[in-house]
This record gives C-alpha cells, sequence and structure tokens, in this order.
C-alpha cells in the first residue's frame, strides 16, 4: 500500500536507463550448480500499481550499489525474482516473471542474467508461482546461508481480499473495479482470485501478504497469500526476511514467520513509495561477513530524515524471532489476566499505525498499558520484548498524518475494536493459538 499520489507522479516520469536493462536479458540458461556461501533472494511481486517503484529498486541496486556486487564465479549470489507490468494500471497484458542472476564480469561489467523465464501470466503471489521460483533459486543456488528481502504491497495479518467487502458483518459486499455482488450473488472470479479496489478509487488499498492483479472480462482481481500460507511457499531456511511491504510490522506476521527465518525486519506502518534504501542493499548483506540486515533497517530509517511531508515517514524494526515464544507466554499470562480491560479498551487513547478507518494495528505495549497492568507485569512484558526487538526506529508522523508517540516494535490487533469476521479469522493465526486473545 503506497500510496497514490506518488504513483501517479511516478507516471509522468520514463524509467531511468539501467546499465542492466531488466527488460533485456541475456539468453536463458541454468547456472551451474554449485555450493554458495551466502545468497540474497530480492523477491519483487510487482504486477500491481508499483510495478515501477520496483523496478526501480532494482535498478537503484545495479546503477548505485556502494559494494561491488557479486563477481562471476564467486561464491555469494544475489538473485532476483522479478515481474512487471507492460504499463501502469494495465492488469490485462500477460507478461512473464523472471529470475535473474546479477553480478559482475571479470571486466567490471554488470550482467543480468535470466536463470528462468515463467510463463507469461504467472502470478508471484501464488503458491504455485512462489514455489516455482524459490524452488528454482534452492536447486540452482544452493546455501547454508539464504536472506530474502520481500517487496510489493502488503497489510500484515489481515485476510486477503478483506478490503474488497464492504458493509455489516451480517451482508457483506464484494467490489472490484468491474464487478459488484451481494453475497446471495456468485462471483465471477478466476480461481484463488479476488476483489481488487484501485488505487484511484482509495489511496489506502488493504492486501494481504503481496499482491498481484488481473483484469478479466468479469472484473479486475488479486491474488494475494494468507499469512499463514505464505511460510509453506518458502522452501529453504531463510537467515533473515525484510518486508519492504506495508503494515507487516505485526506481532502476528513475526509469529507466524518465526520457523522460516531467525530475524525478520518489517514497518507495522506505511511504508514510502519508494521502499527501503536500496543502493546499500549489498553492502550490507553480502559483502560483510556475516550480513548485516539490521543496517538496511537502520538505513532504511536514516534515508527518509532529509525527505518532507509524506515521504518522510518511516517505522521500522528488526525482531530475533528465536525470543518470540517467551514473549507469547507472556502474553498469553496477561491475555487472559486483563481479560476484561482490554475488551473494554478507548481504541482513540492507544497508539495506531493506520490512517483512515484501517483500525487494525495498534501498539501492543500501548494496549497493555490501557488496559492498565500492573508494574510487575509491566517489568515481565517489558523483559521479554526487549528480547524480541532488537531495533526500532520511527519518524513523528506517518504519510505526514498519523501522529507517532510511542512504537515498541511491533502492532497488534485489537479485538474490541474489529468485527465477527475478523475475530474469526483471528482464531486461526499462530499468535493466537499461542495467546489466546481471541477466543
Amino acid at each position: 500500500m503506497k500510496r497514490f499520489a506518488e504513483i501517479i507522479a511516478s507516471l509522468l516520469v520514463l524509467f531511468a536507463a539501467a546499465s542492466c536493462d531488466l527488460a533485456v536479458f541475456g539468453p536463458e540458461h541454468s547456472p551451474t550448480v554449485k555450493d554458495y556461501d551466502r545468497v540474497l533472494i530480492l523477491y519483487s511481486a510487482g504486477y500491481n500499481s508499483i510495478s515501477s517503484y520496483l523496478k526501480g529498486d532494482i535498478d537503484e541496486i545495479i546503477q548505485l550499489s556502494n559494494a561491488p556486487l557479486p563477481l562471476k564465479g564467486g561464491r555469494k549470489a544475489l538473485v532476483v525474482v522479478t515481474h512487471s507490468t507492460t504499463r501502469a494500471f494495465d492488469y490485462s497484458t500477460p507478461t512473464s516473471p523472471y529470475v535473474i542472476n546479477i553480478f559482475r564480469d571479470f571486466d567490471g561489467k554488470v550482467v543480468c542474467d535470466t536463470v528462468l523465464t515463467m510463463e507469461a501470466g504467472t502470478i508471484l503471489t501464488t503458491k504455485k508461482g512462489a514455489e516455482t521460483a524459490l524452488g528454482f533459486i534452492q536447486e540452482h543456488f544452493p546455501s547454508q546461508h539464504y536472506g530474502m528481502i520481500f517487496s510489493s504491497h502488503g497489510t500484515g495479518w489481515l485476510p486477503r481480499g478483506y478490503y474488497g467487502k464492504t458493509g455489516t458483518d451480517e451482508e457483506l459486499i464484494w467490489t472490484s473495479a468491474g464487478a459488484h455482488t451481494a453475497k446471495e450473488d456468485t462471483i465471477d472470479a478466476p480461481e484463488g482470485a479476488v476483489p481488487y479496489i484501485e488505487p484511484y478509487q482509495d489511496d489506502m488499498p488493504v492486501k494481504s501478504l503481496g499482491n498481484e492483479v488481473v483484469q478479466t472480462t468479469s472484473g479486475t482481481w488479486a491474488y494475494e497469500f494468507e499469512i499463514y500460507d505464505f511460510p509453506n511457499c518458502v522452501p529453504m531456511h531463510l537467515d533473515y526476511l525484510l518486508m519492504d511491504a506495508c503494515l507487516m510490522g505485526g506481532i502476528e506476521v513475526a509469529y507466524e514467520f518465526r520457523h522460516i527465518t531467525d530475524y525478520i525486519g518489517f514497518s507495522a506502518a506505511e511504508i514510502p513509495a519508494e521502499g527501503f534504501y536500496y543502493p546499500g542493499m549489498v553492502s550490507h548483506l553480502l559483502q560483510p561477513s556475516p550480513a548485516d540486515p539490521q543496517a538496511v533497517c537502520e538505513e532504511f530509517y536514516n534515508s527518509v530524515q532529509n525527505r518532507s511531508g509524506s515521504a518522510k515517514t518511516a517505522v521500522i524494526s528488526y525482531i530475533d524471532c528465536s525470543k518470540l515464544e517467551a514473549l507469547g507466554k507472556v502474553c498469553l499470562d496477561l491475555f487472559e489476566k486483563y481479560r476484561d480491560e482490554i475488551a473494554s479498551i478507548n481504541p482513540t487513547r492507544v497508539q495506531k499505525f493506520y490512517r483512515h478507518n484501517q483500525h487494525y494495528f495498534y501498539d501492543l505495549r500501548d494496549i497493555l498499558k490501557n488496559a492498565g497492568i500492573s508494574y510487575e507485569d509491566s517489568k515481565r512484558f517489558e523483559a521479554a520484548l526487549n528480547d524480541c526487538v532488537l531495533y526500532e526506529a520511527h519518524t513523528p508522523r506517518v504519510m505526514n498524518s498519523v501522529e507517532i508517540k510511542t512504537h515498541c516494535g511491533f502492532s497488534m490487533f485489537l479485538p474490541c475494536h474489529g468485527n465477527n469476521e475478523l475475530r474469526e479469522f483471528y482464531k486461526k493465526l499462530a499468535w493466537n493459538e499461542a495467546t489466546a486473545l481471541v477466543k
């Protein structure tokens, strides 16, 4: 969910010519299989409204990298999974996702070597698309050390397609750019797709994890991961996972992903369209030993300080996933002990990370503070929280709109300000299974 105003502005500017043009790849072939010391995966699911920005991120890595790219024949690899539209907001022309290996040859020239071309119309935010791309990388770039940057739209733990629904709990209405139907009607959607709201219809379109769009005669549709399905699509264990997608910085997300990655970096709020700071990615993630993903989070925060207006937005945290279960045990006790108090919280008094009426993301610590937990309970909570959160930083405002007075490192759902559908979905999440926040 990156701002529509910035997206429109980008349409007036032609893509800068990269030294390694991603529209024109070298001949496709399988790389020589060998063990790599380290593999950095950029998973760029961009067949959507921010396609140009995601392409720009890759261009920045190529053109502006502060350190050398991996060398041809070396033991480190930068592998990019990329998918983009041919023209902004054109979702009717299928394109092929690519897997490319980016490196410097012996003359210092940047090479983008196409190692896999997927069938046109393949969607990277489906189980099939993700397993194809990531399975290929695991097979052809074997390593004991993988790291991933996931870049796309996103909205934390929410059910996929949730924003396509309007109305009451009793009679939800599905809408899309080209279709409108009530619950008793049959939705003529492609298999696995959900209705899609274009950014020009609302400047805060809600997605789940990732978002790619298709246009058919029946309307405009989106493919999105359910938050609990994505881990099953990642065949390798990750040393770190950096989520360059809006509103992913929730305890629900971290807990769902705790078994596939050692560390996770993400934002509890929206991220400006430019995303993370990509020129320094290679320096932090491939050059030092070991990789330093926390530095990517720090550099993202520092990079927005000279911006103004809505572009001066950064809410970021870096989490040790091995400590999450201990935090869950503390919260299990606190949620039960203060169940009545949490149920009666006034949401307007709790730190929020959302704009408009997307009231699903509140500060975890501030929820418990407003529930009136005791000093001793607060000490237990803070000790467990501090073990998890290795780094946290935030600007004073999000999108020049939401004031950020406090940020503990995690957002969380506030059940008393949800609805029956969300509460039922929430019961499926690993965080709720561990803490019984919603019964």
